[in-house]
């Protein structure tokens, strides 16, 4: 109980510091932004989330080499999404939401 209180209380936190320094913060659903980008269904792995984050930014490929690297690749793709880029008919060819 005591993590997942703490935890709630960093994301409070966060919010609160975010929203204070004149920020907008909209949450997204993980399944929104990852149908997006094409990140949904079985066949989606942790890697698949580097490749793609390395196509939409890859001045920061070299940070994205190792697979523990995910986390960071799906903050860069949340990002991605915030900014209405996507891939276009799985062809990594970038593009805007709707």
């Amino acid at each position: 109980m005591k993590g997942w209180w703490s935890g709630g209380f960093g994301y409070g936190l966060w919010i609160g510091v975010l929203v204070a320094s004149g920020f907008s913060v909209v949450p997204v659903p993980s399944m929104k932004w990852k149908n997006d980008l094409e990140l949904t269904g079985g066949r989606c792995t942790k890697d698949d989330s580097r490749r793609i984050a390395s196509t939409l930014f890859p001045s920061l490929s070299p940070l994205l080499e190792r697979k523990k690297d995910h986390g960071r690749a799906e903050a860069l793709l949340i990002a991605a999404h915030g900014k209405g880029m996507k891939l276009k008919n799985s062809s990594s060819v970038l593009g805007e939401l709707p």
